[in-house]
C-alpha cells in the first residue's frame, strides 16, 4: 500500500510538472498571442500610414500632371503664336522690300527726268544765250 502511496505520489507529483509545464506554455502563448495582436496592429498602422502617402503621392502626381499638360498647351500656344507672328513679319518684310524696290524704280526714273530736265534746261538757256548775241 505503500508503494501505491509513494506511486501515487510520484504521478500526483508529475501532475503537477506537467500542470506547471502547461501553465508555462499558456503563458507563452498568451504572451505570443499579445505580441503577435502588437506586431499586427502596427502592421495595420504602417498599412494605413502607407496608404494615406500613396494617396498624397498620387495627388501630388495627378497635379503635376494637369500642370504639364497646361504648360505643354501654352507652349504650343505660344509656337502657333510665333510662327504666325513669324509669318506676318515674313510678309511684312516682303511687302517692305517690293516697295522699296518700288521706291528705287521711281528714284531712278526721277533722276532720269530731272537729267533730262537739267539737259533741255543747258539747251535752252545756250539757245537762249545765242539769240541775245
Amino acid at each position: 500500500e505503500e508503494r501505491l502511496k509513494e506511486e501515487e505520489m510520484k504521478v500526483v507529483d508529475n501532475a503537477k510538472d506537467h500542470l506547471d509545464i502547461v501553465a508555462e506554455l499558456e503563458e507563452r502563448i498568451a504572451a505570443a498571442e499579445c505580441d503577435r495582436d502588437g506586431v499586427c496592429r502596427k502592421l495595420e498602422d504602417l498599412k494605413e500610414e502607407h496608404r494615406f502617402a500613396l494617396s498624397a503621392v498620387n495627388a501630388e502626381l495627378t497635379e503635376a500632371k494637369t500642370d504639364v499638360d497646361a504648360a505643354r498647351k501654352a507652349l504650343e500656344e505660344e509656337r502657333r503664336s510665333f510662327y504666325h507672328r513669324d509669318a506676318s513679319y515674313a510678309e511684312q518684310v516682303r511687302s517692305l522690300e517690293e516697295q522699296l524696290k518700288e521706291g528705287k524704280e521711281q528714284v531712278a526714273k526721277f533722276k532720269e527726268h530731272t537729267a533730262a530736265a537739267e539737259s533741255k534746261h543747258d539747251r535752252l538757256r545756250v539757245e537762249l544765250e545765242e539769240a541775245h548775241r
